[in-house]
């Protein structure tokens, strides 16, 4: 078996994580005094200032990934003089790709004059069989208990590896899943299914680079509520409802600068009731505030926005855009009654200064794309009916939909917290599975030891 079976580098774990000596109980205590005190955090503390924290934590977590340049000097001198041992990372932070790339690179300084390219040494290095080291069902061998497994690396399969708790020849309960590019899940498994809590991290090579996800999980699919965590110094985060893998129902995106989108979503997209602020880095909009409807990730339909000058529109819009009737006023107090067309004022236009207006006041403005073009003197039988009537029945219509927005924003900020708690039990559950993940490369280590006697000569109680 100790020939047959290759110990990575990967797996020799530093003395960091769970302590594989815990019984359940005691773990189970120590999760429960943990979720008390975070439930009632997230009970005192309103949605926004919890997705804030939320990115917080990232940008400083991945400040430290930024700034740290490994050990000092005078650490590594300490350490050679005490012969200490280098500490290895754990399983969880190395991939199989940089795990190879790294071994041909050092085989090709140490042999810089053999005639071999980064294929041969590619094909010494890789596994090209199922390897599996851990318990199995002694009726029908089946995987069944702690394990270890890896499969063969591409071209001859995917690469995965799989630490953890098996069942039936298939991950289950608690475990850590690792593809070949460095993608990983580290959490809750039914019946080789991610299923129920855990998170998911993404490689720097994938389409998501380094995005991390915390939250439910349902048929390997994200499902229930949790938080998605984008990465980048301009990255947000998205704390609510998903469905089938894509954000779904209801839900909170903020970003750094302060811009955030709280209300309902539709597969990945702003849909139906909701409200979105602009940030500080949005330019001339910066501070404005949209309420009202959405579709397919856009402003549209009744709505209003108000102006970080104190300024509003109540009115129609299309695709992020003002489009149709409506009511504007200034900050300066100047009141258009009219017809918008991709966010100018296009046709006639009832104009007034609000501060004290009367009839008499009125002017009739034509617009050209926001260019002024002629003005008249407010005719009251025909402009009222044509113009004023219309764009101040809209304005009623963009308040009640607006209104609507507010109220539909405060079932989303119950359904954000609801994202937090199941942040909160990925966690638990990562942490769980690493516990699992140790007790197995423990259990690996014992069984390959002595070239495979050891635990023939002194078997496990």
């Amino acid at each position: 078996m100790g020939k047959d079976v290759e110990m990575t580098d990967l797996e020799i774990e530093a003395d960091e994580g769970p302590d594989t000596n815990q019984t359940a109980e005691d773990r189970d205590e120590d999760r429960k005094e943990r979720r008390k005190e975070d439930e009632k955090k997230i009970r005192d503390t309103d949605a926004f200032t919890l997705a804030m924290q939320e990115l917080k934590d990232k940008q400083a977590k991945e400040a430290d990934d930024v700034d740290y340049q490994g050990p000092s000097l005078a650490k590594m001198i300490v350490d050679f003089l005490l012969m200490r041992k280098k500490k290895q990372k754990p399983v969880w932070r190395v991939n199989r790709r940089s795990e190879i790339e790294s071994w041909v690179h050092r085989m090709r300084q140490v042999f810089p004059l053999l005639p071999c390219g980064e294929n041969w040494w590619y094909r010494r290095k890789c596994n090209k069989k199922v390897k599996y080291v851990g318990a199995r069902d002694q009726m029908v061998r089946m995987r069944d208990g702690m394990g270890v497994c890896s499969w063969p690396d591409p071209p001859w399969g995917g690469g995965e590896s799989y630490y953890g708790m098996w069942r039936e020849d298939q991950p289950n309960m608690h475990g850590l899943f690792r593809w070949f590019d460095g993608d990983m899940y580290m959490g809750e498994w039914v019946e080789g299914k991610m299923q129920g809590y855990g998170i998911y991290t993404y490689s720097s090579r994938g389409k998501h680079p380094n995005d991390r996800y915390e939250g439910g999980y349902f048929q390997s699919q994200r499902q229930g509520s949790g938080i998605y965590f984008y990465a980048g110094p301009n990255g947000g985060v998205y704390m609510g409802e998903w469905l089938r893998g894509r954000m779904h129902g209801h839900g909170l995106m903020v970003y750094p600068d302060g811009e955030y989108y709280l209300g309902n979503w539709k597969s990945d997209l702003k849909e139906g009731k909701g409200i979105y602020i602009w940030g500080r880095n949005a330019g001339e909009v910066a501070g404005d505030k949209y309420e009202g409807n959405f579709r397919d990730g856009f402003a549209h339909g009744a709505g209003r926005t108000v102006f970080s000058d104190g300024g509003w529109h109540k009115g129609r819009y299309v695709r992020g855009k003002m489009q149709g009737n409506g009511m504007m006023q200034t900050a300066e107090g100047w009141e258009y009654i009219g017809f918008w067309r991709d966010d100018e004022l296009h046709g006639e236009a009832v104009c007034y200064y609000v501060y004290g207006a009367t009839e008499s006041q009125k002017t009739v403005q034509t617009y050209d794309n926001g260019e002024l073009v002629s003005e008249r003197l407010f005719e009251s039988e025909k402009d009222w009916a044509d113009l004023e009537a219309v764009g101040r029945a809209e304005r009623v219509s963009a308040d009640r939909e607006a209104d609507e927005a507010v109220a539909e924003v405060r079932k989303s900020a119950v359904y954000t917290k609801r994202a937090k708690q199941s942040s909160t039990m990925a966690r638990e559950a990562a942490e769980e599975a690493r516990f699992f993940v140790k007790a197995s490369i423990e259990r690996k280590e014992y069984l390959l030891a002595w070239c495979g006697m050891k635990h023939v000569i002194f078997p496990p109680d």
